[in-house]
């Protein structure tokens, strides 16, 4: 399975999914290789301080942003590893885009903030739409209310405006939300995933999101 996740916009937590997507994925018995196509680096540096004595089973990271290569490089790696995932650059790039052809998966995190991240947002399903009649075939498209706060009317209208698009562009909004939890930004800094940690409000709802995903049928 091919995930590639992505935003247009910065700060919607995507590389933190992505690293803890990986983790759940490896925990679960699955071969995994993560891409990090950000030119920042994060995930690959988020692996390099992942502690020794906490080897992550039939995982790697590697780093490639070469709008050139990137897709040989999924190719490549399918044919040792179950799972692959994608952590793209938070702008419309041709690496954006080809990351995008080679997924069976499109995750799209959304931490609402503003009237910025809805028409951000409609342009990347629009973007998506058009990639998927190039190529003749479906990518299942998931929408993630990120960063969550309970309580916030803005985050619940930010669900309700996702999903009216739902029909129109053939996405998923998933039944359910990551919160703003501090966790997740512990285990970062320590190179490891917050289901590794403590916070059991947070390792249910990844493990609920992760389990969903990896669930898909392709």
């Amino acid at each position: 399975m091919k995930i590639t996740i992505l935003s247009w916009k910065g700060g919607v937590g995507k590389s933190t999914i992505a690293q803890n997507l990986l983790v759940y994925s490896a925990m679960a018995g699955h071969s995994t290789a993560l891409i990090d196509a950000d030119n920042n680096k994060s995930s690959l540096s988020w692996y390099g301080y992942r502690p020794d004595d906490k080897p992550l089973p039939k995982s790697t990271v590697v780093g490639n942003t070469d709008k050139g290569s990137i897709v040989r490089m999924v190719q490549d790696l399918a044919d040792n590893y179950e799972n692959i995932i994608i952590d793209c650059p938070p702008i419309d790039s041709a690496v954006t885009t080809r990351a995008l052809l080679a997924a069976d998966i499109c995750l799209i995190p959304i931490a609402p903030s503003g009237g910025g991240d809805l028409w951000a947002t409609q342009g990347l399903f629009d973007h998506i739409q058009l990639m998927q009649e190039k190529i003749g075939r479906k990518i299942h498209v998931y929408v993630l209310i990120n960063r969550f706060k309970p309580g916030i009317n803005l985050h619940a209208d930010y669900i309700k405006a996702m999903k009216e698009h739902e029909e129109e562009y053939d996405i998923k909004v998933l039944d359910f939300e990551i919160n703003e939890r501090i966790s997740f930004g512990y285990a970062n800094v320590e190179g490891l995933s917050v289901l590794e940690g403590t916070d059991q409000k947070a390792i249910k709802q990844f493990n609920h999101f992760a389990k969903t995903i990896l669930g898909t049928k392709i």
